[in-house]
């Protein structure tokens, strides 16, 4: 009988199990980090053909100075739960005739888009129209999901791909944000549109959209 109450008495606890639980799945995010992402050399090898070695990381101590850009993404959601983003490029100082270029013709694939986000456009159609104006234009097409809805979740259907069957519907919260990437420049302009019955309705976000220079 004493033998029976020890091993009762060392069960592990609710409280044990679930900690257990959560250390592997911890483990199991980051074992799936480390297969999309290595560092080499300092470089980041990224999954997504669209930064075709336009990242790198910068050396520790590295100072910001003029004529670097800087790409600042905001994405969060609201007392409600409801997400949204947004995001500008920056330029200390003037910025470079290349970045120049390509925000112009970011800012025009995002409104290739909007132009065909009405209910009933199938997500196909805007896939192959962004990616036939980068091409057009000197830039990489997408292979990442340039746009896409939002909700209480981060992203939501219908995501705007060449295999997405939900069509666009009045009342979605899309997302836009196409990148106009080569091998010397990135720019990205990302902005929330919620569709109404003849289309893209305003931009929900005040920023201006342009190269804000600091």
């Amino acid at each position: 009988m004493a033998r029976v109450k020890k091993i009762i008495a060392d069960k592990p606890s609710d409280w044990q199990i679930v900690y257990c639980c959560l250390a592997i799945i911890l483990v199991a995010f980051f074992v799936m980090l480390c297969s999309y992402a290595t560092l080499e050399q300092g470089k980041l090898i990224a999954i997504s053909r669209s930064f075709q070695g336009a990242l790198e990381i910068l050396p520790s101590g590295i100072l910001i100075q003029k004529g670097d850009q800087i790409s600042v993404l905001i994405e969060t959601n609201g007392p409600g739960g409801l997400w949204t983003e947004l995001g500008r490029c920056f330029s200390i100082g003037e910025p470079s005739q290349k970045l120049k270029d390509a925000s112009d013709a970011a800012l025009e694939a995002q409104k290739i888009s909007l132009d065909m986000l009405k209910p009933g456009a199938e997500p196909k159609d805007l896939w192959d129209a962004n990616n036939a104006f980068l091409e057009r234009n000197g830039y990489f097409s997408e292979n990442r999901l340039y746009a896409h809805g939002q909700g209480y979740d981060f992203v939501e259907r219908p995501l705007i791909r060449y295999d997405e069957p939900m069509k666009i519907q009045a009342g979605m919260n899309i997302t836009v944000h196409p990148s106009a990437t080569n091998n010397s420049v990135w720019a990205c302009f990302t902005d929330n549109y919620i569709i109404t019955e003849s289309g893209a309705g305003p931009c929900i976000h005040e920023t201006p959209k342009k190269i804000i220079v600091v």
